[in-house]
């Protein structure tokens, strides 16, 4: 996303203003409750807004006077006419009415609106009504809700459309209701207890998988999308921005097995653009097209069974198998891939029979897969890293109750014939269970039907595979679904398979979480049953929840006139919006059960995605000016990036995180793929070498000046411990993603500060494919802001100083001067122009000072009677 042009063309040399005459003028937005009056005073346009008893002013600039205002240009690069009469998105507003509102001219969408605190209550109350537990009547709370509902419609100060989709779902759950015997009259408590028992007592029954496991059916597949928000984004969703469903944004990946069965009803024969998934081998253990299709559901099935909607059910995917898939990411993303989905990983440690390993089979103890950076993390890190947009999501893996011999030798089969007698080795090495050893006070737990109990699970710590421990990516772990979408930290339950880091270098893993417990998706068994569907839980159902999530997102973004964005800034967007989980389960034991996980941790990772959060904050940074909460940045070697940001006076809390895509780790300045990176079948398990080359460090500073906050850090030795907010002295060193928490902001302005240990380096491409390093370089960083002001309260504009007449030989020139209001430490490139259309760069770019920084004069011809400037910040993108 590019930084903005703002404040360039209120400088004009050698015109004046043109004569305006006093007029009033109201236009009359689509909410008829806000007023917009254009007037003129002292020979100044002025756009006057007032909604409810919110007002504000800002001076309108049309120093050419052509009837645009020159800001509103410079703001809104996309806009190339130069007509006051067009309506480019064909609501009813001209392009230059809604540039007055500070929307954007080109897409459609709401007013953003400022309700009173009785509406905000109903606004809260009202989402019960999207949540499909039982029918809404019968509870009072959710008639109290209904009333307030009500209530806030006929004042015209709320705008939700949940009514439909309540009812949809009323009717659904009452169904179901009948079908387990739940009364209506039931409370929410009652009919969650009836809905646990009968789960676990089998009563929803589906029959068996391949692997002899029971399914259950629970719950529609809606659950992917309600617990994460997604659904509240979907037309008659709860949520007041434009109807998403993940069209028209190009094709997300799906790298799986042997393909996606294309012929399904549910994909409707839409963009299955990849490879035939009968022309792939298959690599590892994994069947021909059942895994892949079951994953594409998830993203994207269309919905013609009720049971069953992909979170972007309108999205097109690019299907190919895990073969390759490297190559064929980096040509992917070469070509425009944003997203990618890939739902399998490394065989490691025990397969979960206890009868089979997986990992070296020579080599006791631990599998050193786990927790590893090996050649797969480097790959996946170099795409990201080259390609800049190219975000790849990674299942975490569900290793966390796969059993082992504990504390014995016994002999058991490995996954090798070493020694050539057709017959899989058998091997008596001891090698603890993949979740490790249980905690004081851990309980048994019942096994999915409710029968056998499984073994005392460990905390499983340590258990993502070197797919998941990249940096560049977003790695996902597995929760329980939540009812109505997660609404507080205490509703986030991590599944007990659920892959977790940390890292062997200590970073967070997972990323996110997101519902991947008893969905219901698509299938297949032969190539002429087009109609199946199954219930699948693991890590592998909850990555392409994620993936639907961003496809909504781009849906949004792009709509919304947004330009590329970097991959950073994505995952930035959704783990600086994502709940924290606080709360484990009671089985893994008494510290367990006592810890309260407040921040980023190796369960949660930095908790679970809410899209719905995420969305808003995406629209409203691309109606604001300044790019307010999302933005991006160079950072280069030695200097120090600070902006101010205000707390918008209304959130508990301020969340400022950067991400950034950082270097592949290698030790050598020039290497290969292979140079210097663990390999796992070597060993050793739990080599702790810090794998992140650029270590940028985030600070901010309240208002007084003097009081700092700073990111979270966990510590690796202690990984059931709670985040803790470091210092001066004690920073995060480990993660390429950093996040300060100010809970209960005072007003004013906080600094945020950016800056690097070190030498920056980056990384390029030798003529034979070789890495090479080097240092002294820049780095690209992504910034996200929750809570603060819209927008901005310092834009970086230029300001006009003063002209001295002057003369070259016999030609009369102007020296202009000019200064600059900078964020410090951003690179900028002062422009001019003398028709606004076409700029011409003003000497080297140079690194702002801050504020009123004087520019290098500049000569103007004395004959060139109109002359603007104009200052663009260097971003990552150009």
């Amino acid at each position: 996303m590019k930084t903005p042009t703002i404040g360039l063309s209120a400088l004009l040399i050698g015109a004046s203003f043109p004569a305006l005459a006093q007029q009033t003028r109201e236009i009359t937005p689509r909410n008829g409750s806000d007023r917009v009056t254009m007037e003129v005073r002292e020979n100044r346009k002025i756009a006057k807004f007032v909604s409810g008893d919110y007002q504000s002013e800002r001076v309108l600039q049309d120093i050419d006077g052509d009837g645009w205002c020159d800001i509103w240009c410079s703001l809104f690069q996309k806009v190339e006419t130069r007509s006051k009469r067009v309506d480019t998105d064909g609501d009813g507003f001209t392009d230059y009415e809604e540039m007055v509102l500070m929307m954007n001219p080109l897409v459609k969408g709401p007013l953003p609106q400022k309700i009173d605190a009785g509406d905000q209550e109903a606004n809260k109350l009202a989402r019960i009504m999207a949540r499909p537990e039982l029918d809404p009547v019968t509870s009072e709370k959710a008639i109290k809700a209904w009333i307030a509902y009500q209530e806030a419609l006929n004042r015209g100060g709320l705008n939700l459309k949940v009514e439909e989709k309540r009812m949809a779902k009323s009717k659904a759950l009452v169904r179901l209701s009948e079908k387990l015997g739940v009364s209506k009259d039931a409370t929410l408590a009652e009919a969650q207890r009836i809905f646990k028992n009968k789960r676990r007592q089998g009563e929803l029954f589906r029959g068996v998988n391949e692997n002899g496991r029971p399914q259950i059916f629970v719950t529609d597949d809606e659950n992917a999308a309600d617990t994460i928000h997604a659904d509240e984004l979907w037309p008659n969703g709860g949520s007041f921005l434009p109807d998403l469903t993940g069209t028209g944004v190009g094709a997300v990946g799906i790298w799986d097995d042997g393909g996606v069965h294309s012929d399904h009803i549910e994909f409707d024969a839409r963009g299955l653009l990849g490879e035939s998934r009968t022309e792939i081998s298959v690599e590892g253990d994994f069947p021909k097209g059942p895994h892949a299709t079951q994953v594409a559901g998830v993203l994207m099935a269309a919905g013609l069974d009720t049971e069953v909607s992909g979170v972007a059910y309108e999205v097109e995917i690019s299907s190919y198998g895990s073969f390759d898939d490297y190559a064929e990411m980096t040509d992917a993303a070469n070509a425009g891939m944003l997203f990618s989905n890939h739902s399998y990983g490394p065989p490691a440690g025990w397969d979960g029979t206890n009868a089979r390993w997986l990992g070296p089979p020579y080599l006791a103890g631990e599998d050193p897969e786990f927790g590893s950076y090996t050649t797969n993390s480097q790959s996946i890190d170099a795409i990201a890293y080259f390609s800049k947009n190219f975000l790849s999501v990674w299942s975490s893996g569900n290793e966390c109750n796969h059993d082992g011999a504990v504390g014995t030798d016994f002999d058991y089969v490995v996954t090798v014939d070493a020694d050539g007698d057709g017959q899989l080795d058998i091997s008596t090495l001891s090698h603890p269970q993949d979740g490790g050893d249980p905690l004081p006070g851990a309980t048994k737990i019942p096994d999915i039907d409710g029968g056998e109990l499984l073994n005392i699970p460990g905390p499983g710590f340590d258990t993502v595979r070197s797919t998941g421990c990249a940096k560049n990516n977003i790695t996902v772990g597995n929760i329980k679904d939540a009812i109505g979408g997660v609404q507080s930290s205490s509703e986030i339950e991590i599944w007990r398979s659920s892959s977790r880091g940390p890292t062997d270098d200590g970073r967070i893993k997972p990323g996110l979480v997101a519902n991947g417990v008893f969905v219901k998706t698509t299938d297949y068994f032969s190539d002429n049953n087009t109609t199946a569907t199954t219930i699948v839980t693991g890590t592998s159902a909850s990555a392409p929840g994620i993936n639907g999530s961003l496809a909504l997102l781009n849906q949004l973004h792009e709509e919304s006139g947004g330009g590329p964005m970097l991959a950073s800034s994505w995952k930035a967007l959704l783990l600086n919006t994502a709940i924290d989980g606080t709360n484990l389960p009671s089985y893994l034991g008494t510290q367990a059960a006592a810890a309260n996980l407040v921040g980023p941790d190796y369960f949660f990772g930095w908790g679970a995605c809410d899209a719905e959060a995420a969305a808003v904050l995406l629209y409203k940074n691309s109606v604001s000016s300044g790019q307010s909460h999302l933005c991006e940045h160079m950072l280069f070697d030695g200097s120090t990036i600070e902006m101010p940001v205000c707390h918008d006076g209304e959130s508990p809390e301020m969340r400022i995180m950067i991400c950034w895509t950082d270097v592949p780790y290698q030790t050598a300045a020039t290497g290969n793929a292979t140079t210097e990176v663990l390999d796992p079948e070597v060993g050793p398990a739990d080599v702790a070498t810090l794998r992140l080359v650029n270590d940028l460090d985030l600070v901010v500073t309240a208002p007084d000046g003097t009081t700092t906050h700073h990111p979270w850090i966990l510590d690796p030795a202690n990984p059931m411990n709670a985040a803790t907010t470091g210092s001066s002295t004690e920073t995060n060193f480990r993660d390429n993603v950093e996040q300060v928490v100010i809970t209960n902001p005072q007003p004013g302005n906080y600094t945020i500060q950016i800056s690097h240990k070190g030498t920056l380096r980056k990384m390029t491409l030798g003529p034979n494919g070789e890495y090479l390093l080097s240092s002294n370089a820049e780095q690209a960083v992504s910034i996200c802001v929750l809570g603060n002001k819209d927008p901005s309260p310092l834009l970086p504009r230029l300001r006009f100083d003063r002209i001295e007449e002057t003369r070259i030989g016999n030609q009369p020139w102007n020296r202009v001067y000019l200064r600059l209001d900078g964020l410090l430490g951003v690179r900028y490139q002062v422009q001019k122009s003398s028709d606004l259309e076409t700029w011409f760069n003003i000497d080297d770019s140079f690194d702002s000072s801050g504020i009123d920084q004087f520019v290098t004069p500049v000569l103007v011809p004395e004959a060139e009677i109109q002359h603007f400037f104009r200052v663009r910040a260097i971003t990552p993108n150009d």
